[in-house]
């Protein structure tokens, strides 16, 4: 809203128009996490599950360090759609030409398999086993980029790259199950909500 103020709205205006047109009635909005950039989410942060949300995380000498874990404690103070509070995962972010840190948030979840941007520094191998260990099931692989298309801070994987999503999808949403569940009679209720995009009924 600040960054356009030929066009700018209030936020109760926008939440209207979310509501309108996107149907979501709980928007949440945060400080800006740095003092530079383009102040993207996907520079600092990234939705792993819908309940999940993986958050870099700097040297306290970092001019950012201070913004940084001043959103984390934000979104740790939420709600996700199921009402319990996210969980959060930490990935360090090293160093590189100065104060610069690395975009490991900016990295790309594609069906079963997640691309990172590397940075050829120490921290590159500590990010892939972080997602490795938040994201069990997934092939994790990291890519490095050079010359006039080397990846930056600020403009990484992920904002090079665009999915392309089959608009006749079957989507299948429910709330994931909780890592300790009752049991009882042995049965296991799961409510879920199913949308055949293309039209068709469901068998």
């Amino acid at each position: 809203i600040k960054e356009n103020e030929k066009n700018a709205i209030d936020s109760s205006t926008f939440r209207a128009y979310a509501e309108t047109y996107c149907g979501i009635n709980n928007y949440y909005f945060v400080d800006n996490p740095e003092h530079n950039g383009i102040q993207h989410i996907d520079c600092f942060a990234k939705f792993l599950d819908e309940e999940t949300i993986l958050i870099k995380e700097v040297n306290p000498t970092n001019p950012d360090y201070d913004c940084v874990e001043h959103l984390a404690d934000q979104i740790k103070a939420m709600n996700s759609i199921y009402g319990r509070p996210y969980r959060i995962v930490r990935i360090l972010a090293g160093e590189y030409s100065g104060n610069l840190t690395a975009a490991y948030t900016n990295a790309l979840i594609l069906n079963k398999k997640v691309y990172v941007p590397l940075f050829g520094i120490s921290t590159d191998s500590t990010a892939l086993q972080t997602y490795r260990d938040a994201m069990p099931g997934y092939t994790v692989t990291g890519y490095t980029s050079s010359g006039a298309s080397k990846w930056y801070y600020y403009d990484a994987l992920h904002c090079r790259t665009m999915g392309i999503f089959d608009k006749d999808m079957l989507r299948i949403v429910h709330r994931p199950m909780d890592s300790i569940v009752s049991v009882a009679s042995n049965l296991i209720t799961i409510s879920a909500a199913i949308d055949a995009r293309s039209g068709e009924a469901l068998m």
